[in-house]
């Protein structure tokens, strides 16, 4: 005996993707989808679907829920994005970060002239007992020797936009990379791989965003260039990771330039006071537990029914920021930008996975890639 975890299928060139509200997947064949759809499961596809917890049996019951519970978690944020500021504000930040029982932070620069406040950057590394990897957003132009040799001792990596033309769009590439010491310091020049990240909010149109996404994964091939949203997209889907949300508030927040608290660096440049969480005066558990903090998990994990039949939900980014600029409400929506953007990736990324393409071998080359 058996039941059913809310199945959604995604029919793939030969074949389906069955996903159910834990993230986990089964690739069937169309025979099998058949026996699925009429529930004669034979005891091949019986076992398939119960070890991917598509179907709830007494052996796999406790391990469904789990999983599930898992997906559900609230997890210290391990991501802070930080406008740096005076020396006195990164000792604040310091004993705030220093309440977060995350093993592991990655602390993350923005601002302008990030560089000009390399003391300040210091000073809070030195300040925390956490492992921490560091990561500056600059256009390096105030970028020097000395400057460089300290990014080197903290292994800083450089997120440098560079524009490009897309079709009539013009937008921008982050290259992330740990910059190279030469007579004439570069921004695109990097040791080792080199990372692009390529965001969605560049572009209001979803098809042309999608259009030109899809050629540049295909141009990647034989390069050795690995595009790092792609690569979390690839993550959550066919590896069965799972993220109903963005990942703000649960694994990131951000920190202007004056203390304030919000869910993600996109929140704060909003200008909402709705996103505004708290200040760093405060210490973390008292953040967690304030009223700011549980509204905005609400939003986040608001159920849209909408939602219940796509077999990309359990993967979906529900973005706060992205809801609320659109309609009005941090609530989710369906058929929303990101919403449609997302569908149309996750659906390429599952054919990619299963197809035997060279994207689908350079998508697990990435995979095992380290420090990434």
């Amino acid at each position: 005996m058996y039941e059913l975890f809310r199945p959604r299928a995604l029919k793939l060139d030969s074949g389906y993707v069955i996903t159910c509200p834990s993230g986990k997947h089964a690739r069937i064949s169309d025979k099998e989808f058949l026996q699925f759809k009429r529930k004669n499961i034979g005891k091949e596809l019986y076992h398939k679907l119960s070890k991917a917890g598509i179907i709830i049996t007494n052996a796999n019951k406790q391990a469904v829920v789990n999983a599930y519970r898992n997906s559900k978690q609230f997890h210290s944020p391990e991501i802070h994005e930080i406008e740096i500021g005076s020396l006195e504000l990164s000792k604040r930040l310091a004993k705030f970060l220093s309440g977060i029982p995350s093993k592991r932070l990655k602390i993350v620069i923005r601002g302008d002239k990030p560089l000009e406040k390399l003391e300040a950057i210091k000073l809070l590394l030195k300040s925390l007992r956490h492992s921490v990897s560091l990561e500056i957003y600059s256009d390096m132009e105030s970028m020097n020797k000395e400057r460089l040799r300290i990014l080197n001792k903290f292994k800083a990596k450089m997120v440098v936009p560079l524009p490009i033309k897309a079709g009539h769009w013009l937008t921008k590439i982050e290259v992330i990379g740990i910059p190279r010491v030469s007579a004439k310091i570069l921004s695109t020049e990097f040791s080792g791989l080199k990372r692009i990240r390529l965001e969605p909010d560049l572009f209001e149109n979803s098809k042309r965003y999608v259009k030109f996404w899809q050629a540049l994964i295909e141009s990647l091939v034989n390069t050795d260039i690995i595009e790092l949203e792609t690569l979390e997209l690839y993550k959550k889907a066919v590896l069965g990771g799972q993220s109903l949300t963005c990942g703000a508030v649960i694994n990131r927040l951000a920190y202007d330039s004056k203390g304030s608290i919000f869910p993600c660096y996109n929140a704060m440049l909003a200008d909402e006071e709705f996103f505004k969480l708290g200040n760093i005066q405060s210490t973390y558990q008292e953040l967690i537990k304030s009223q700011p903090v549980i509204s905005m998990l609400k939003s986040e994990f608001a159920p849209n029914p909408a939602c219940s039949k796509c077999a990309f939900s359990p993967y979906c980014e529900n973005c706060v920021v992205d809801n609320f600029l659109e309609h009005g409400s941090p609530s989710p929506i369906a058929g929303a930008r990101l919403c449609r953007i997302r569908k149309q990736q996750y659906e390429q990324i599952f054919k990619w996975a299963y197809g035997s393409t060279r994207i689908s071998r350079m998508l697990k080359a990435w995979i095992k890639t380290k420090d990434l």
